[in-house]
Order: C-alpha cells, then sequence, then structure tokens
C-alpha cells in the first residue's frame, strides 16, 4: 500500500494506556508518516474533527450502541472511516459511516488488516 493510498488521520479513542500505546505503536509501524491523536472520549471526537482536515479513522474502544448512536449524531464533512474494538456482539447495523469490527481481544494482525480496510474505502470513496 503506497503513502497517498493511506492519507488519514487516525484518532484513537481507547480508555486502557497499555491498548492505546500498542493501537499507536501498531499504526506507527504499519502506517508510517500518518498523523495519530489520542481522544480522551467520545464526546471529544467533535472536537478532535474541527482540529483535523482531510480523511479520518476513528479507532474506539466502545459498546456499539454507545458508539454508533454518537458517530451518528455528529456532522461528518471529510471522509471518514471506522474501527470498532469491541466485545459485544454487533448486529446489523445501519450507519453511514463505514466501519470494521475487531473483536476482543484482538491480535496486532487483526488491527491492521481492520485499518487497511478502513483505508482502502476511504481511498474508494474519494
Amino acid at each position: 500500500m503506497t503513502q497517498a493510498q493511506t492519507d488519514a488521520t487516525f484518532l484513537i479513542i481507547e480508555r486502557d494506556p497499555i491498548v492505546r500505546m500498542d493501537i499507536q505503536e501498531t499504526i506507527l509501524n504499519n502506517f508510517p508518516g500518518q498523523m495519530i491523536l489520542v481522544v480522551a472520549s467520545l464526546e471529544d471526537i467533535a472536537r478532535a474533527f474541527e482540529y483535523t482536515r482531510g480523511p479520518r479513522i476513528v479507532i474506539a474502544s466502545q459498546a456499539p450502541k454507545v458508539f454508533f448512536e454518537h458517530i451518528e449524531s455528529l456532522d461528518i464533512t471529510a471522509p471518514t472511516g471506522a474501527v470498532l474494538i469491541s466485545d459485544h456482539l454487533v448486529d446489523d447495523v445501519d450507519v453511514t459511516l463505514p466501519v470494521t469490527i475487531v473483536p476482543k481481544p484482538f491480535s496486532s494482525e487483526h488491527l491492521v488488516s481492520a485499518l487497511r480496510t478502513a483505508c482502502e474505502t476511504l481511498q474508494s470513496s474519494r
């Protein structure tokens, strides 16, 4: 995958500092040169959107219902995708945002695969 294919800002929402560090390291190792922002909570994601331009990928470890309700309430103008890390079952949901689900516990390889899928989806939507 070339640099142009992965140009995106990665926004991480993860409370566990060890898991958050693992996610950051995975992105740094597999998507070099990309911007990474750690967002304190799902409620702060709107403010993070104000400070970023261009395509975004939200990586969140949240309960699916809470994540989908919150993300759908945002006014998202730039191409945005999401990787949802969850230990909850995810039923068929009707959301406008392309979302890849990663079940907990997850491996770095599984996360990289989900992030690549999100990047490819963003690239095809441009």
